[in-house]
């Protein structure tokens, strides 16, 4: 008989997916989130069959340890999810990733946990690879990278097994934040508004959901089988592709239907480097969808879901 296991951050997009797909791989998921869940998505939960969404905050430690009551493991996948909402609130981001985390991972050494993993982010692979932290924009990543380090500290203690998922761009489903770029483009594309380019310097290494949920189910059987202490798994394959890349593919797809603007921003010698670091696959991951393909399903989703909506 499949085990019991906690999903935070279950409100959200991947936290959703994964516990959508632990349900129906016959886990018993107990979901949680510190805000309810849309009507979307808890219908989709429900669908599932995810026996009990908990809302509460993982700050709270009484909420914490009955949460944790009689459970075989964990997928932590609650805190900030972006780099703008870091910057926006920064207390707030540190409450809900480092000080929930906290909270959570002291909570299990008292609990019947048998392993833990952690969804994080490839914004970690940047401090790593010894990209200089220079500003606000470098938080998101400084908060990943110590709830990483705070896992591995409480895991060690408690012998629990670890998984370190590291996640990029994940796309492919209506249910992600609209105010991404790619949501942001698709939008506009359907609507034949012009796509505006601001800055070709970043790279995204987009991963459909599909694939990461995938790549944690594979994660939690070996999990399960205690295969290891610690293992960091990275969720992306490719060269990374910048805004304009995309929205040349966004705008093939759509035949040509919109037009693109591409205004580079001035960058000044202190920050002209910040977001330009190549990342590399060392997990060996392999995408089974193909970004294009992947896209051109969503710009159907996007128009099915506008003709429903319609009607």
């Amino acid at each position: 008989m499949a085990g019991k296991i906690v999903v935070s951050g279950a409100a959200g997009f991947i936290g959703s997916h994964v516990a959508t797909a632990l349900a129906r791989a016959g886990y018993q998921v107990l979901a949680t989130d510190i805000v309810a869940p849309p009507s979307q998505i808890l219908k989709m939960l429900n669908k599932a069959g995810v026996f009990e969404f908990k809302q509460g905050d993982l700050t709270d430690a009484c909420f914490v340890d009955n949460l944790l009551n009689n459970i075989d493991g964990m997928v932590h996948g609650a805190g900030v999810s972006r780099v703008s909402t870091t910057i926006e609130n920064p207390v707030a981001a540190c409450q809900s990733s480092s000080l929930a985390t906290t909270q959570l991972l002291s909570s299990i050494g008292k609990s019947s946990i048998s392993w833990f993993m952690l969804l994080s982010s490839r914004e970690v692979e940047r401090i790593e690879q010894g990209c200089q932290i220079q500003s606000q924009n470098d938080l998101y990543a400084v908060m990943k990278q110590n709830t990483e380090l705070l896992a591995q500290c409480f895991c060690m203690d408690a012998n629990i097994p670890l998984q370190i998922c590291r996640l990029s761009d994940v796309y492919g489903s209506l249910l992600d934040h609209k105010k991404k770029l790619l949501s942001i483009f698709i939008d506009k594309a359907i609507h034949g508004v012009t796509l505006s380019v601001f800055d070709s310097t970043n790279l995204f290494y987009f991963t459909h959901i599909t694939d990461v949920i995938e790549g944690i189910l594979d994660g939690i059987k070996e999990l399960d089988a205690a295969k290891e202490f610690l293992k960091i798994r990275q969720f992306w394959e490719g060269e990374g592709l910048t805004a304009e890349d995309l929205a040349y593919i966004i705008r093939d797809l759509v035949d040509g239907a919109v037009d693109i603007i591409i205004s580079e921003p001035d960058m000044d010698e202190n920050n002209s480097n910040i977001f330009q670091s190549h990342i590399t696959n060392k997990d060996d991951f392999v995408a089974k969808i193909d970004f294009k393909s992947g896209i051109e399903s969503l710009l159907n989703e996007y128009r099915n879901n506008l003709k429903v909506n319609a009607g």
